[in-house]
């Protein structure tokens, strides 16, 4: 009885020991892959920084060759500067690999090519302007710039592989160590390990679709469409998720992305503040059921559990991502959502830059008209339109009469003044589908399509009316125009005929008297007359 006591006695430190052990090896395990893991996600977040360096070089670059806005060089500087620390991290995190170092050399290659290149556009731009840069430099860059993606990928691929190669051996030493212990729970641990990294591989993947997909949109509402869509996926059934957005006055909170009808009718007339992720900037999680201190209304009015992630660009909150879902949201979910949302914001701020640099660039800023440049390619956009489907096209060129004098006599800021009510004229008048352009000094040009002259010189008499009764201000003096009309095809066949020939009718104007509408002349009564 008592040898058998001892032997239960025994049987029982040994399983006391062996369950130690396990544990022991078990935590090491976990230790020395969780270690590995960072260091193999550390080294891949380091790569992904010189992509995301080159990227915003690129941006910067594009901005200024389009704009020249000399702010835009900021951008450029900023990401050469963060592409340099990022290659210094990478060559520590790489150390002596020989594979990893043959990658990030054939990597660095190529960037400093395009460095060169981009170096080489801001000294023509800033010598010459944006025209300086030839069309087969800016297709070298693109090139350079696919060629830099492509030896990014294969770096990116050396690097899993080398963490996944380290990963592997590691666990093959820690599960000799403990099979001879109890294979149970080696194969255990091994099991559980295979699924984790399996869930890895699926978020990952998940992660680098979507990466990829926000390289390639080319607007605010296409990198929306995709949060939602992402957003979407690691929802249940039953589920939605909206984008919320302040408007640009930042007095309202508006949905960009379809919402369902009880949340389309909280947000009429919602402020900022009525969510309170974006008033707290900070992930805001409601129950239906339950009884809150403070509620958010927006929420409520899903009748559904929501999670609600505050997006954040430069430390301010622009919107929100709410979710609605009928269970609650899980945190692996919730995590996967908000660095989706984390990773949104900084594009959504780069297409705005973009996007207000090219409104810049064809825009007159005086005026808020399209600016010469822009003008001649609305022109010619919409006499090729008229040509091909057999619509007329009007043009009429309007000059500001005595506006030399006007300068002379009031000064600058009273021209300007003038100019800009003109304007302000001029778009009280047209129809969405006409254009204005401002052509040159105190010079005009209106686009009619659909129209013909008689059409046109209709229109132009009421701009000419509504001009000379403009009040200018606290100003004395009187604003009136002379204005020239010319009709594509009769007048001309082409846009720069259509242009000449309203100019020669704003001439006619002129020299007749000022402050009143001549058509031109279709070419057979020109000839008549001469004849």
């Amino acid at each position: 009885m008592e040898a058998l006591r001892r032997l239960g006695s025994d049987v029982r430190v040994f399983v006391v020991l062996g369950l130690a052990v396990v544990a022991g090896g078990f935590w090491a395990l976990s230790g020395y892959e969780i270690g590995l893991a960072e260091e193999g996600y550390a080294a891949r977040e380091r790569g992904a920084a010189l992509l995301t360096a080159m990227l915003d070089q690129e941006t910067g670059l594009r901005g200024y060759r389009a704009s020249g806005d000399v702010e835009l060089l900021d951008v450029y500087a900023k990401g050469r500067r963060a592409f340099d620390d990022a290659l210094a991290d990478v060559r520590r995190a790489v150390g002596s690999d020989a594979a990893d170092l043959e990658k990030l050399h054939a990597l660095e290659r190529v960037a400093r090519r395009w460095q060169s290149s981009a170096g080489e556009a801001v000294r023509l731009i800033g010598a010459a302007g944006p025209e300086a840069v030839t069309s087969a430099q800016f297709r070298e860059r693109s090139l350079l710039m696919d060629s830099f993606r492509a030896r990014h990928a294969e770096l990116m691929s050396q690097l899993a592989a080398h963490s996944a190669q380290q990963r592997s051996r590691g666990r093959e030493v820690a599960l000799v160590t403990m099979l001879a212990i109890v294979v149970l729970f080696g194969l255990v641990v091994l099991g559980t390990l295979r699924r984790r990294a399996a869930q890895q591989h699926v978020v990952r993947d998940r992660q680098r679709e979507f990466a990829d997909a926000l390289q390639a949109a080319e607007s605010e509402d296409e990198v929306r469409a995709l949060l939602v869509r992402g957003v979407s996926r690691l929802l249940p059934p039953g589920s939605c998720a909206v984008v919320l957005n302040r408007n640009a006055s930042d007095d309202r909170l508006e949905a960009v992305t379809p919402a369902p009808g009880p949340l389309e009718a909280a947000l009429l007339g919602a402020r900022p503040r009525s969510c309170l992720a974006v008033r707290r900037g900070r992930v805001t999680r409601q129950d239906p059921a339950a009884d809150p201190l403070l509620r958010c209304e927006l929420c409520a009015a899903t009748g559904l559990h929501t999670a609600c992630v505050p997006s954040l660009v430069g430390g301010n909150v622009i919107g929100a991502v709410l979710t609605a879902s009928p269970t609650p949201l899980s945190e692996p979910a919730l995590d996967e959502i908000e660095g989706a949302v984390e990773h949104v914001a900084p594009v959504l701020a780069n297409l705005r830059t973009l996007a207000v640099a090219e409104l810049r660039a064809h825009t007159d800023a005086l005026t808020g008209l399209a600016n010469r440049r822009e003008g001649v390619a609305i022109l010619h956009r919409m006499c090729a339109q008229a040509l091909r489907t057999g619509l007329p096209l009007t043009a009429v060129m309007l000059d500001v009469d005595h506006f030399k004098r006007l300068n002379d006599e009031h000064g600058h800021e009273a021209g300007d003044e003038a100019l800009a009510a003109v304007a302000a004229a001029l778009r009280s008048r047209l129809r969405e589908s006409d254009a204005a352009a401002r052509w040159g000094g105190e010079e005009f040009l209106l686009l009619l399509p659909a129209t013909e002259r008689e059409g046109g010189v209709r229109l132009a008499e009421d701009v000419r009316e509504t001009i000379e009764r403009l009040a200018v201000a606290s100003r004395s003096f009187r604003v009136t125009a002379s204005l020239g009309v010319a009709e594509l095809p009769s007048d001309a066949i082409d846009a720069d005929g259509l242009v000449r020939a309203a100019d020669q009718a704003l001439y006619d104007a002129k020299r007749s008297g000022r402050n009143r509408v001549v058509a031109a002349e279709p070419p057979y009564l020109r000839e008549l007359a001469e004849a």
